[in-house]
């Protein structure tokens, strides 16, 4: 099966390959204790040859052999399941997007990028199919760098974790930050104002040609969220649009339709009721956008909830907005 996104796991995901018994487990252990102070990580792990998590006489293991599909438990510090089979596509797909970043150990034969763990005679390299080593980010070793691998990526020794985590720091800086479209939200009846509130002329135009102006000095590309046929005969008419998918939805509905168009992006969302708005508003929601996180927001002065409408919804959001709206959450505050 062909993945929708061009990562298979995680947005950010970095792979440690290499043959049984070459350190792995502690690399990726001492790199975590770098990086775990300013990042959430998540760790994956691949075996093909069983494991195993419960400890026998738990109530839990007593549970799992007595037949439960699915073992979970929790306390207020950490949860864990124990679950029979694989998972769904659906569920290695958004399991780990709550955070940073995802280490995995294994999965050699995978499209994820990777470091490659160098045994003696660096016969990991044959284990690796050919047509997926321009995936491979780095290498670790033992001694000097080794003259079979490629002169164009970083070596690092074994003992070279600080230089590890300065590097996966700046590939994960590269990785994360995608461009940033802008998306007007128009597409509301107005029920409650009895007039459409794009409309409204605030500075000597249509409120929704002045967010749409306001935006485009700031992203990549500028769009304005409509109902299909809602400008037509209007002025708003001639601005690049992109006609609500999910219908019914409120402003949930014009995000995702945004998502859908560009899966890719990052997603500047304003909606088109705030006439106050400005430019250096604007530039500093930009300036503290975090691209790890789900979105970067502002808090409402009035009851210190996220304020949904001004803010930055990063790729990965995509997947959870879909999700929350299948539980029945169709309110973008509430799900942030």
């Amino acid at each position: 099966m062909t993945s929708r996104h061009p990562h298979l796991y995680h947005p950010t995901e970095l792979a440690f390959v290499g043959l049984k018994n070459s350190g792995k487990t502690t690399l990726i252990c001492r790199l975590m204790e770098q990086l775990a102070a300013e990042l959430s990580i998540a760790y994956l792990k691949h075996d093909a040859h069983g494991f195993q998590m419960d400890q026998p006489g738990k109530d839990t293991f007593k549970a799992y052999e007595a037949g439960a599909g699915n073992v979970t438990i929790w306390d207020e510090r950490k949860s864990a399941s124990i679950k029979r089979g694989m998972p769904s596509a659906f569920d290695k797909q958004t399991q780990f997007l709550a955070y940073d970043l995802l280490l995995v150990e294994g999965f050699k034969g995978s499209t994820i990028e990777k470091f490659v763990v160098l045994d003696e005679d660096c016969a990991i390299l044959q284990k690796i199919p050919e047509e997926h080593h321009h995936r491979i980010v780095g290498y670790i070793g033992k001694g000097q760098r080794p003259k079979q691998i490629p002169s164009d990526r970083p070596y690092f020794q074994r003992d070279q974790v600080r230089a590890m985590s300065a590097f996966v720091k700046g590939w994960i800086a590269a990785k994360a930050k995608s461009e940033i479209y802008g998306l007007v939200l128009t597409g509301g009846m107005s029920q409650r104002m009895g007039k459409d509130k794009a409309l409204l002329d605030y500075h000597g135009k249509p409120q929704a040609l002045y967010s749409y102006e306001l935006l485009k000095k700031h992203t990549n590309r500028t769009y304005i969220s409509s109902r299909e046929g809602q400008w037509q005969d209007t002025s708003i008419s001639a601005l690049p649009q992109i006609t609500d998918r999910f219908l019914g939805f409120g402003p949930l509905g014009g995000i995702l339709s945004a998502f859908q168009t560009f899966p890719d992006k990052a997603w500047l969302i304003v909606a088109c009721d705030l006439p106050s708005l400005d430019s250096d508003t604007l530039t500093y929601l930009i300036s503290n956008r975090d691209p790890l996180k789900v979105a970067t927001c502002f808090n409402s002065h009035s009851n210190g909830l996220p304020e949904p409408l001004c803010a930055i919804y990063e790729p990965k959001a995509k997947q959870l907005l879909c999700q929350a709206l299948s539980l029945g959450y169709s309110s973008p505050g509430s799900i942030l």
